[in-house]
């Protein structure tokens, strides 16, 4: 796993400054502190920094084909390489290293942008081709791993993150105002767009390529996660099982020790399970606990859980005095995310890191394998809507009577949002504010409708089931762009890379055979991988309710971190910011603090979003 930069000329008349590569590398150098290694030529420079797992001595990066006509720098890990490399080696092509990386750069040099379809892992690269002096910019189809790029006049910077690609290009960057609208309605920043006017992520799954005469292609490579592809594939539940436990055993491939990460929710555990139960390694597990606050507090179930399974398992402590650092939340992520538990996740990465390299985590089981009850509630939307607007009527008001709160929550979301597209329903699941508010706070900001880039995700999830499209469209905005994003910067700046057995293509389209019922039902998230779970762990832990990883933020802003909604959301601030009208956030804040209702996520997406402008816009 690394950090990698790169630079090129879009002028024939502009050279690259070779300072400035280095300059980008250092700036990144929690990505890969053991290494690094730069590839430098008038018109183009390619930097590494390594932090080095597999093939430790002779693993370097860049690497070049015998002819040196590509060069390679590479961020990421191949789990299948082994066996690739013994095809290419069959083929005739002849390797100096063990790395991964050079499995890349001589199957990409023979075959092109389709060998990467082939890939079993997580990664991002840069392959110069000194013949046609043209640049790939590669990135893995579920973009686990980030890449990014600013074009200026002259040259087109890339790189693993963007505080790398400030270093160096003198400007003074603007707020993009179509990602705001993202982040207000989502919680987080939707597809290509970035919060910086200008800097771009590049796209999963595809490859950009840049000519000597600055002309830009750019190529998609992957079909595996297609939705046709997804819908016509079929698997018998005891071959998804060992398909899952083999890309977990790949997960495993390494020269440095690796651990878990156990949440004790369904998807690490299962995990932990195979690992210690099938393939018989007794792996260190990590969790964090919330000591004061039992209804958050996950740390009694994973310490269960590594009871069970012989584990040595570590729990950390975290409480709110640990979230008072802001500014070092916003430059770790770059940009603002409407997501508390990304402090939680860094105090464990920095625990972590200190021992390990390698950890393995559960994210993409909860899209592939049912773990949100929103997939249901959508479903049962569209019958819901067939029933006659009279007995709905009743149903809601005998439900507003006599149901739990629960049922009354349920009952209150179906009526405010029957009325509305399916796309702009899905997106009311997300995001912390209310239609009236974002009308106010978006005020006067002529946008694109990001209604409508949702609506295109479902019509192309169309070969899918109903609740197959909502987990495709789960897993190519909210997993890639917010919880992959999240779980990339805040391990990787304590050098540690986190590895993700669910989201290898060969278990996602094991997820998409399985029918519908065994993804999606009412009353259990998850029955599939329960069923695998119930063989090597008690009922307590296979059947308990979905708890999510969140932080108790509401509270903390009403008591040990009330000081920092009045530093970042004072009406002098919010006022001399001129973003939003200060009369919507003195409401939002009344509603919090007199407890009539918790607005503790919309009061931490509008103090992030401030700290970032405090750190990015000033």
């Amino acid at each position: 796993m690394c950090g990698i930069v790169g630079i090129i000329s879009l002028s024939p008349d502009k050279t690259v400054d070779p300072t400035w590569i280095r300059t980008m590398a250092n700036a990144i150098k929690h990505r890969g502190p053991d290494d690094e290694g730069y590839f430098v030529r008038p018109y183009v420079a390619l930097g590494n920094r390594r932090l080095s797992i597999i093939d430790l001595e002779a693993g370097k990066q860049p690497i070049s084909t015998q002819d040196k006509r590509f060069t390679i720098v590479y961020n990421g890990e191949i789990f299948n390489y082994r066996k690739l490399r013994e095809e290419l080696k069959a083929k005739g092509s002849i390797f100096r290293t063990e790395s991964d990386t050079e499995v890349v750069l001589v199957g990409f040099a023979k075959f092109g942008p389709s060998f990467l379809d082939r890939l079993e892992g997580m990664f991002t690269c840069l392959i110069y081709d000194s013949l046609e002096e043209a640049l790939h910019i590669c990135r893995d189809p579920f973009g686990i791993k980030p890449l990014y790029t600013f074009q200026d006049t002259n040259f087109l910077f890339i790189a693993s993150e963007m505080k790398a690609i400030r270093k160096v290009v003198q400007k003074k960057f603007e707020m993009n105002k179509q990602a705001l609208r993202s982040y207000l309605q989502c919680g987080y920043i939707l597809g290509r767009d970035t919060l910086l006017k200008g800097v771009f992520k590049i796209s999963p799954g595809a490859v950009l390529t840049i000519s000597s005469k600055g002309e830009f292609t750019e190529t998609p490579f992957s079909k595996q996660l297609l939705p046709q592809t997804l819908a016509s594939g079929h698997m018998e539940n005891g071959e998804i099982a060992s398909t899952l436990m083999k890309a977990i055993d790949q997960s495993l491939v390494s020269d440095v020790p690796v651990g878990l990460y156990l949440s004790g929710g369904i998807d690490s555990s299962l995990i932990a399970a195979f690992v210690s139960r099938e393939l018989g390694k007794k792996l260190n597990s990590y969790s964090i606990r919330f000591p004061n606050d039992h209804l958050h507090d996950e740390g009694p179930f994973a310490a269960l859980v590594a009871k069970e399974l012989g584990l040595s398992h570590e729990a950390i402590p975290v409480g709110p005095k640990q979230f008072e650092d802001f500014p070092w939340l916003v430059q770790t992520l770059e940009e603002p995310m409407v997501d508390p538990s990304a402090f939680a996740l860094g105090i464990l990465s920095r625990s972590v890191g200190k021992e390990l390299k390698v950890v393995l985590s559960g994210e993409g089981g909860d899209e592939l394998f049912g773990g949100y009850h929103r997939y249901f509630w959508d479903q049962f939307m569209g019958k819901y809507l067939e029933i006659p607007s009279l007995i709905r009527t009743c149903m809601e008001a005998f439900a507003g009577t006599f149901g739990g709160k629960k049922v009354q929550r349920r009952m209150i979301k179906l009526r405010e949002t029957s009325n509305l597209t399916r796309p702009t329903r899905y997106m009311s699941w997300f995001g912390p504010f209310k239609k009236s508010e974002l009308n106010q706070l978006l005020k006067d900001q002529t946008l694109e409708n990001i209604e409508q880039l949702f609506a295109r995700a479902f019509e192309v999830a169309g070969p899918l089931s109903e609740s197959g499209q909502c987990q495709w469209v789960d897993m190519v905005t909210f997993l890639r762009d917010d919880l992959l994003a999240k779980a990339d910067k805040m391990s990787m700046i304590h050098s540690l890379e986190v590895r993700v057995p669910f989201l290898q293509p060969q278990v996602v389209q094991a997820a998409f055979s399985l029918a519908p019922h065994q993804r999606v039902q009412m009353k259990q998230t998850k029955p599939y991988l329960r069923s695998l779970l119930e063989k090597y762990l008690p009922s307590e832990i296979v059947y308990r309710k979905k708890q999510g990883f969140e932080i108790p933020i509401g509270t903390w802003f009403l008591g040990p971190l009330k000081h920092i909604v009045d530093q970042y959301l004072s009406e002098e601030v919010v006022r001399n910011r001129g973003l939003f009208p200060w009369e919507t956030i003195l409401r939002i804040r009344k509603e919090h603090e007199s407890k009539k209702e918790d607005r503790g996520l919309a009061l931490f997406s509008l103090v992030m979003l401030e700290a970032w402008a405090q750190e990015n816009l000033l």
